[in-house]
């Protein structure tokens, strides 16, 4: 799961998530380039996906079972 901390206050912050998972072994480009293009556009998406690394890969599919998320920046002292 992507995770970006940049403020102090994300330590505070988090997601938990639980669920049987599948390791896939496949050409991962298709799925590179969607999860590119939701981040960087679908151009530059698509470019990431066909860029770097060589296509077969492992994905790694996780059910949602069970989603937990904290946010405690509320609590902290300004």
């Amino acid at each position: 799961m992507p995770w970006w901390r940049s403020r102090p206050s994300d330590h505070f912050r988090g997601i938990e998530v639980r669920g049987e998972c599948e390791l896939i072994d496949c050409d991962v480009t298709r799925v590179r380039a969607a999860i590119g293009g939701r981040y960087l556009g679908e151009r530059d998406g698509a470019r990431m996906a066909t860029e770097g690394r060589p296509k077969p890969g492992i994905l790694l599919r996780l059910s949602d079972d069970s989603l937990r998320a904290w946010d405690l920046a509320a609590v902290l002292p300004k």
